[in-house]
C-alpha cells in the first residue's frame, strides 16, 4: 500500500484553496506562467522517468526550444498543454465533459513527433495485450474497450464526488482497460490531471523517483482488485467500492497539495510575502520544531522545498483574512 500518502487530511486541502482563491485562483495554463511551465516540465521528466526515460532539466529545456531531440518527453509535453488548456476553459465555463474524442486525441498529440512509434496514433487497440507486473487481464479487443470506456465516462460526468476521487477513479480504471497498444501510462496520468484542471485545481507530478514509483504502481495494484470485478460485471458501476482506490485518491491528494502550494508560495511572494525556514516559523508559532517539519513535510501546512530547505510562514498555516 502508499502509506506515504495516507495522512493528509481533507482540512489540508480546503485551506489551500481557500488561499489559491483569495490570489485570484488557478492562472490559466500558459507556459507564459513561470509557474505553469514549471509544473508542466517537471510533470512531463517525471511521467516519463516512470516509464524508464530519463531527461535532466536542462536536457528538456533544450529539447523544448530545438524540437530535435527527446521526443517522447516534448509529446507529453504538448499533449497535456494543449489538453490541460481545454480542462480550463471547462472549468470557466463549469461544463467538465470527458469523451472517448479527448483521450483519443491527447494520444494522437502526445506520439505525432516521435518517429519510431510504430502504432496508429489515437486508435485503440484490438488485440490481446498483457500488462507487465499486473495480476488481472484488461479487456482483449476493441469493442469491449468501447464498452468500458463509455461506462467509464458516464460514471466521471454523472456521478457527484471530489476532484481528487474522481481522478483516483478514471485513471485507475483506465490504466486496467489498457485501451491503446502503447502509451497508456501517460495518457492515464494527463488524463488525471485534466479532471483536476477542469475543477480549478492544477496539475500533479506524480514523480518518478524509485520509491514513489513503487508507491504509485502499488497504489493502481490495489485498485485492481476492485475493477477487475467490475470489468466481468460482478459489481455494478453504479456501486463501486472505494475502499482499494483510496491509496491512489491519497497520492493525488498528497501531489495536489505539492502543486497548490508552489501556485500558492509564488503569488504569495509577488505580493511581498516572506517564506521562512520551518524551524523560525515553528518557534514564532510556539510548536515543536522537528513535529512541525514532519507536519510541512506531509503536506499538512502550506510549505515549499527550495535550496535544500522547507520553507512557509505563519499566516499561510491557517485560512486567509
Amino acid at each position: 500500500m502508499a502509506k506515504n500518502y495516507y495522512q493528509l487530511s481533507s482540512s489540508a486541502l480546503k485551506i489551500r484553496l481557500k488561499w489559491i482563491r483569495k490570489f485570484g485562483g488557478l492562472p490559466r495554463p500558459n507556459v507564459k506562467n513561470k509557474e505553469w511551465l514549471s509544473l508542466l516540465e517537471e510533470e512531463s521528466r517525471n511521467s516519463l522517468m516512470i516509464e524508464g526515460y530519463f531527461v535532466s532539466k536542462r536536457e528538456l529545456k533544450q529539447a523544448l526550444k530545438t524540437r530535435k531531440s527527446a521526443h517522447e518527453v516534448v509529446g507529453y509535453f504538448d499533449a497535456a498543454q494543449q489538453s490541460y488548456e481545454m480542462a480550463y476553459e471547462q472549468f470557466r465555463e463549469n461544463e467538465f465533459q470527458l469523451s472517448k474524442s479527448l483521450i483519443r486525441q491527447i494520444h494522437s498529440v502526445m506520439f505525432r513527433d516521435v518517429p519510431y512509434f510504430r502504432y496508429p496514433r489515437g486508435e485503440w487497440r484490438n488485440e490481446p495485450i498483457i500488462i507487465s507486473g499486473a495480476k488481472c487481464m484488461p479487456p482483449k479487443d476493441r469493442a469491449r474497450i468501447e464498452q468500458i470506456l463509455e461506462k467509464l465516462i458516464f460514471l466521471i460526468n454523472k456521478k457527484k464526488m471530489e476532484p481528487w476521487r474522481r481522478a483516483a477513479l478514471a485513471h485507475a480504471t483506465f490504466e486496467l482497460a489498457h485501451p491503446f497498444p502503447d502509451g497508456n501510462g501517460r495518457v492515464g496520468r494527463i488524463l488525471a490531471s485534466f479532471i483536476l484542471v477542469a475543477h480549478g485545481l492544477p496539475n500533479i507530478i506524480i514523480k518518478g523517483d524509485e520509491e514513489a514509483k513503487k508507491n504509485y504502481f502499488d497504489s493502481l495494484e490495489s485498485a485492481d482488485k476492485t475493477i477487475d470485478k467490475l470489468f466481468r460485471g460482478q459489481i455494478a458501476w453504479t456501486k463501486i467500492p472505494i475502499e482499494n482506490f483510496l491509496p491512489l485518491e491519497y497520492l493525488i491528494k498528497t501531489e495536489l497539495a505539492n502543486s497548490l502550494d508552489k501556485l500558492i508560495c509564488a503569488a504569495w511572494k509577488k505580493q511581498g510575502g516572506k517564506l521562512l525556514p520551518t524551524s523560525t516559523v515553528a518557534k514564532q508559532t510556539s510548536r515543536k520544531v522537528s513535529s512541525f517539519q514532519v507536519q510541512c513535510y506531509k503536506k499538512q501546512f502550506i510549505s515549499i522545498k527550495e535550496g535544500g530547505h522547507i520553507l512557509t510562514h505563519p499566516d499561510l498555516l491557517i485560512e486567509p483574512k
